[in-house]
């Protein structure tokens, strides 16, 4: 069977014992004689993640060795959300039984884009009163690939409705009515820097580390 890139991230198998996800920024600054402190950014800002696993039983160290063997290195590509965030912070636990859209329907973790524009972006579909809070992550396909944001405000819907302000900004042409995902919110990755290089022991493994870059095209 031939495999479909991007691949999602094995959390089935193994998940993270620990992860920085945050937004790498491009940016300058220059001071000039007075005291005045300038800054500007001069490229897009993408998400950067460093994770490692847990030490690997003999099962999980074949299973993750043949993962990060099927990306090539830099050549293929991965998804995968913050596994900290993977719940909206208002709503823990799992699954949405019971929970009905504003407009009617069963409400299953989704919202629709109705305006993106640099950090806001205004989403319909929600619950009455559904309530964004910061640290909720966002994300929704974007060409081939997805784009992916944080919550920096608490909000609360009003009929089905919000808007809301996000990090990173935004990029152009997100499609009006695009599926945005509140639960699991992911981005696509291509490994960076040193390579996995899976440590095996005499039964399973060492810890796996790596780091990766969001890839919107």
């Amino acid at each position: 069977m031939s495999l479909t890139f991007p691949r999602a991230y094995p959390f089935a198998v193994l998940g993270l014992s620990s992860l920085v996800f945050t937004p790498s920024r491009v940016q300058v600054t220059s001071r000039a004689r007075g005291g005045l402190v300038q800054g500007a950014e001069t490229g897009r800002t993408l998400w950067s993640v460093q994770g490692q696993t847990p030490e690997l039983n003999e099962d999980e160290f074949e299973e993750m060795q043949a993962f990060f063997d099927s990306l090539r290195g830099v050549l293929n590509t991965f998804t995968l959300y913050d596994p900290a965030r993977v719940r909206p912070r208002a709503y823990p636990g799992s699954g949405w039984a019971g929970v009905t859209r504003a407009m009617g329907g069963a409400f299953d973790g989704t919202a629709f884009l109705s305006l993106a524009s640099a950090y806001s972006l205004s989403l319909t579909g929600l619950p009455l009163g559904y309530r964004i809070m910061a640290g909720d992550m966002l994300s929704w396909a974007w060409g081939s690939s997805r784009t992916l944001h944080r919550a920096v405000e608490t909000v609360t819907a009003s009929g089905g409705g919000v808007t809301v302000q996000v990090e990173p900004d935004i990029p152009p042409g997100s499609a009006v009515g695009a599926t945005v995902k509140l639960e699991a919110a992911d981005a696509v990755f291509k490994l960076t820097g040193e390579l996995p290089q899976p440590r095996r022991r005499t039964v399973g493994g060492e810890p796996i580390s790596f780091s990766a870059i969001q890839v919107l095209r």
